[in-house]
């Protein structure tokens, strides 16, 4: 595995996709059995053993009752795999994050992650290849 470039760890998109990390644990701090599920199957699709519908419906189970968490994922998507949501989220409008929570966020996770660089090198991988998709 190979450590990002400054450019890559500084796009807007692996910041916006660290936030939503982070967001997701902080949601399913009661249950981190989620959380780290939701980190299994980005790591199975980083290494290739799952396509993106299998993604889309892994999360789906994982995330259900939950649809704002569902169509805030549909950002990493490419368009084609967007999903619709139902959930009463819909209506509200999203607030884009702001590039000193971004900031914040990537240091926190870095920081969170110095004991176990492999997550935190998964994790880029997996964000370096969503934006080679892109």
């Amino acid at each position: 595995m190979t450590t990002p470039s400054p450019q890559e760890t500084e796009s807007p998109a692996f910041r916006e996709a660290l936030i939503y990390v982070d967001r997701i644990k902080l949601h399913f701090q009661e249950t981190p059995n989620v959380y780290k599920r939701f980190l299994d199957i980005l790591q199975a699709y980083q290494k290739q053993l799952i396509d993106t519908p299998r993604v889309i419906e892994r999360i789906s189970d994982l995330f259900a009752g939950n649809p704002e968490l569902i169509q805030d994922f549909n950002v990493f998507l490419p368009q084609r795999y967007r999903t619709q949501s139902s959930g009463p989220s819909e209506s509200k409008p999203r607030k884009k994050p702001v590039l000193n929570d971004a900031l914040t966020y990537l240091n926190h996770v870095e920081t969170r992650f110095n004991a176990t660089p492999r997550v935190y090198q998964d994790f880029l991988d997996i964000l370096r290849n969503y934006q080679t998709q892109q």
